[in-house]
């Protein structure tokens, strides 16, 4: 016997959507907010700082910091330097050029992050810049054997490459393509680069780049991809 009780369709609830606070309403959340900052951080709000401002600085300072651990990771463990020799970096912008430049493998001038170096020293009419250059070129280069993928990517995580953004805003897809490019290593796989990556703890991203594209011959170049405010 058939039961009169048939199971009645489930109704799909739609999705839950939050309300746009008021004016009103945004102020007591900001203010809200930036009291609880204060009481954690023991000081007054930045006076004149907007709170995306502020998110924008703290994510800045999460990059920084994770890739000054990956550079110490990098060097520390892979070739021996010891920290107190980097955190001269610290105090001296130009350090970290200087330490990879004194490499037998970077002796090259072509090199991309050496020319966008120099290019930016004769913008300036860096003069004291190319007397340190000269004084760095005359010593013994060192005979390292490093990752250039892991040295690159720590380097460059939070800080551009010359004119070139820094890597935390690629995704791991353009990565591969723009370390292609820099290694000329056109072996590099997908999975090599995220390993390295994440074994480096480099998660911080702010993604503004999907692509790298090349343009003609070697010697054209290539293009960023740029992600849409949509994809956002």
């Amino acid at each position: 016997m058939k039961s009169k009780n048939k199971p009645q369709p489930i109704r799909e609830r739609p999705w839950f959507k939050m309300k746009k606070p008021t004016p009103a309403e945004q102020k007591r959340i900001e203010r809200f907010i930036k009291s609880e900052w204060e009481k954690a951080q023991g000081k007054p709000w930045p006076k004149g700082m907007t709170l995306n401002e502020m998110g924008e600085y703290q994510l800045w300072a999460l990059q920084k910091n994770e890739a000054k651990k990956a550079f110490h990771t990098v060097v520390d463990k892979e070739l021996g330097t010891s920290p107190s020799e980097i955190k001269k970096a610290d105090h001296d912008p130009d350090w970290a050029f200087f330490w990879g430049i004194g490499a037998a493998s970077n002796r090259d001038l072509k090199i991309e992050w050496v020319k966008n170096r120099l290019q930016k020293a004769i913008e300036n009419n860096d003069l004291k810049f190319f007397i340190r250059f000269g004084n760095a070129l005359k010593q013994k280069p060192r005979q390292l054997a490093f990752d250039k993928v892991s040295f690159l990517l720590a380097m460059f995580w939070a800080t551009p490459l010359g004119k070139y953004p820094p890597f935390s805003w690629f995704t791991d897809e353009a990565l591969v393509e723009m370390l292609k490019i820099l290694t000329g290593n056109e072996q590099l796989t997908f999975d090599q680069v995220r390993k390295i990556r994440q074994r480096l703890k480099l998660e911080t991203k702010e993604i503004q780049i999907k692509g790298v594209e090349r343009v003609g011959n070697k010697s054209e170049g290539f293009r960023f991809i740029w992600v849409d405010k949509a994809e956002k």
